[in-house]
């Protein structure tokens, strides 16, 4: 199981600037917007860490970055 949480300011950041963002990263594909832990989120597979999730919450970005994390709760 690899898990990787990653966290930064929003900034000017939406979740359809962030989908850009990856669209342009060669070694992400598959995105798609989804819901996690009840939040939009957008979803992607990554060749280095599996699968991907992003989302927002209280100003920040967050990237989960992992194997398996369906049981994670954000609150």
């Amino acid at each position: 199981l690899l898990f990787i949480v990653s966290t930064q300011p929003t900034g000017t950041d939406t979740l359809e600037t962030i989908k850009s963002q990856l669209s342009n990263s060669p070694s992400v594909n598959n995105i798609s917007y989804s819901t996690f832990s009840g939040k939009q989120s957008l979803k992607f597979a990554t060749k280095e860490y599996g699968t991907g999730t992003v989302f927002i919450v209280n100003g920040k970005v967050y990237y989960l970055l992992g194997t398996q994390f369906s049981d994670f709760k954000v609150s």
